[in-house]
């Protein structure tokens, strides 16, 4: 179970906006290591072993692809790994290649971790009060995407002994016009009963999540370890450079502790709950 999910959702959409935000803003191969170490392991939490499988057959992949097509197409750096046809293909061009994979996959692990522990109705829940129309359209709009690839699925599935003697092309564009006729449909079906049930979009948005004690303990507590990181960062306790070589130009490790603790946060909280729950058993 993911304690972290039950938290407010506005405490939840802070954590993961600000986590992207750190990731985005701090270039530096240990703290981006960090950030994908402690995404993939809250996924695992999250999504079981799956996450493993994902980050074995398309993230590590990815990584390694970044990195190799960066090398292929800079020519920066002093340390030659080898030569082609006088082109020089040098470890900082593949370093930091494999830095920006690293990032966009912490990047992807991390937003994969959000659509899982914020879902449609916490999302109209944390923006309902401050735009209450526009979220309900995104909301509406988002929803769609999954329905959509239902819908094909029992489309395809349904005219699959259909014609068989059409070509693959025409056979998508009946699919897809077949597909396009349904949505609308469902389009308005929804709209006949929101109007049906009196939808007044002018009405006081309700919210079952409250805030509470513990919701404002952990708010106060990433926005302290995050807005201590991202200050950190403005004042270069990390800074990393990649040309003309690889060099540390500053650390500090009172940063790492922090961004650390920052990135494991949910897996700390859960780490602990489990071991609440362990305690609270053995005194039955």
């Amino acid at each position: 179970m993911d304690k972290f999910s039950n938290f407010n959702p506005k405490v939840c959409f802070l954590f993961f906006v600000f986590t992207v935000l750190l990731i985005l803003l701090n270039f530096n191969p240990i703290f981006l290591c960090v950030s994908l170490l402690s995404g993939v392991i809250y996924n695992a939490m999250l999504q079981g072993k799956k996450t493993f499988k994902t980050f074995f057959m398309f993230l590590l992949p990815f990584t390694l692809l970044v990195g190799i097509f960066n090398m292929a197409f800079t020519s920066y750096g002093v340390d030659i790994l080898f030569s082609i046809s006088n082109k020089n293909f040098t470890a900082e061009g593949l370093s930091y290649g494999l830095c920006q994979g690293v990032m966009f996959s912490s990047v992807i692990v991390w937003l994969s971790s959000y659509s899982y522990v914020l879902s449609s109705d916490k999302f109209m829940s944390v923006f309902s009060k401050l735009a209450p129309n526009l979220t309900l359209v995104l909301t509406m709009t988002l929803s769609f995407i999954p329905r959509l690839r239902k819908n094909a699925q029992e489309i395809n599935d349904a005219r699959l002994n259909v014609n068989t003697n059409q070509s693959k092309f025409k056979k998508s564009l009946d699919n897809f016009s077949s597909l396009v006729s349904m949505t609308l449909e469902e389009s308005i079906e929804v709209s006949d009963t929101m109007r049906a049930r009196n939808f007044n979009s002018s009405r006081k948005p309700y919210s079952k999540y409250r805030f509470n004690l513990d919701d404002g303990i952990v708010l106060l507590v990433l926005l302290a370890l995050s807005i201590s990181c991202i200050v950190l960062n403005s004042l270069d306790k990390a800074e990393f450079i990649f040309d003309p070589e690889i060099k540390m130009l500053s650390f500090s490790p009172i940063f790492l502790i922090l961004y650390t603790i920052y990135m494991f946060l949910p897996v700390i909280i859960n780490i602990s709950e489990g071991i609440k729950w362990h305690f609270l058993k053995q005194k039955i």
